[in-house]
């Protein structure tokens, strides 16, 4: 409830600020009368004076019968409209603030306002307020007798005549009330209760066709993400059988690395071990022999061990000989025991 007042108390700030920056635009929309009645300043509702808008003289009428009368014959049922002027005394108005209120926040006031600073039941009277527009400051409101005004709104009404407008004599050019407050005043027509029903049938129409466009909306999305996860799963099982599929190719290109590796490991070896083989002279022997990193190590008995060393270094595919270990006299053999490492070319970084 208070967000509905809320944003019917914008809408009417709205619309007044709409209004004061656009006034020739706001007075197209404004159906101009075909006549003026200005009821009399003493107090009573009698006598009125009529003015038409096609005519130079007006007229006045003393009673109720004698206006039914020349309204009748002055104006088409069907299309006659006039706006009414009240003189000072036939209304009371009363200052709320001096600043502009909200909607919802006068309207209580004024009911407190009635019923403590006024002789009068609200029941028995009118308030309407004046049209707000920006450059107007402060809120106040006008107190009408009903029995005032009843009777000759009615009789108005009976006439076929619309009354588009009521205002009250405050300064030179006078205040008009509040279309809303008017509409309560004069009572709502025919016309005005089928736009209100057909406003309420446009929002009704409005909200079903949100309400269903959101459906929709939700239901499409809701069938995307259906068929996005369906296609993520099953991209998901395509991409983890091309892993499994991936990681067994790369097992096997590592097992075909080191199975390469293995072959030439063994072809430098047989190689290496041929060289040896012809550059060694025939008092020595190897009895151990190991390839790592490029490196070859050797291990064997020489009964020159030392001359090993220029040997090696000048044989082919070997540099950097040198002995790992010191060299030392066999026991029970005429020999001496060594082992010597050389860089293999090609392989040692």
């Amino acid at each position: 409830m208070r967000l509905i007042t809320t944003i019917s108390d914008f809408l009417a700030w709205w619309f007044d600020e709409l209004s004061g920056m656009f006034p020739t635009l706001a007075k197209r929309f404004t159906k101009p009368a075909q006549a003026k009645l200005l009821v009399g300043t003493e107090g009573s509702t009698f006598p009125v004076f009529l003015e038409k808008a096609d005519q130079e003289d007006g007229f006045g009428a003393d009673t109720l019968e004698n206006l039914d009368a020349f309204l009748s014959d002055a104006f088409d049922r069907k299309r006659g409209s006039l706006e009414i002027l009240l003189g000072r005394g036939h209304f009371i108005e009363r200052k709320l603030a001096d600043i502009r209120l909200p909607v919802s926040r006068a309207a209580m006031m004024v009911d407190v306002d009635i019923n403590a600073n006024t002789p009068f039941n609200a029941k028995d009277v009118f308030v309407a307020f004046p049209e707000q527009g920006p450059r107007r400051s402060g809120t106040s409101y006008f107190i009408f007798r009903k029995k005032d005004l009843q009777r000759l709104l009615q009789t108005i009404r009976f006439a076929g005549l619309e009354v588009t407008s009521i205002g009250v004599e405050n300064g030179e050019t006078g205040t008009r009330l509040r279309q809303r407050d008017l509409k309560h005043m004069t009572g709502a027509t025919y016309a005005d209760r089928t736009a209100k029903w057909m406003g309420i049938a446009i929002v009704a129409v409005l909200a079903v066709g949100i309400v269903g466009t959101w459906y929709l909306d939700v239901r499409r999305l809701g069938e995307a993400e259906r068929i996005l996860t369906t296609r993520v799963e099953d991209a998901r099982s395509q991409a983890g059988r091309i892993r499994v599929q991936y990681d067994a190719r790369m097992q096997l290109l590592d097992q075909m690395a080191s199975i390469r590796k293995e072959k030439n490991l063994t072809n430098s070896a047989v190689y290496l071990w041929e060289q040896l083989s012809r550059t060694l002279p025939d008092d020595s022997w190897l009895t151990d022999m190991k390839i790592a990193d490029g490196v070859l190590t050797v291990s064997g008995y020489s009964q020159s061990a030392a001359s090993l060393i220029s040997l090696i270094e000048d044989a082919d595919g070997f540099s950097n000989p040198e002995f790992k270990s010191a060299v030392v006299k066999a026991p029970n053999v005429d020999a001496e025991r060594f082992t010597l490492q050389a860089f293999i070319d090609g392989q040692h970084p």
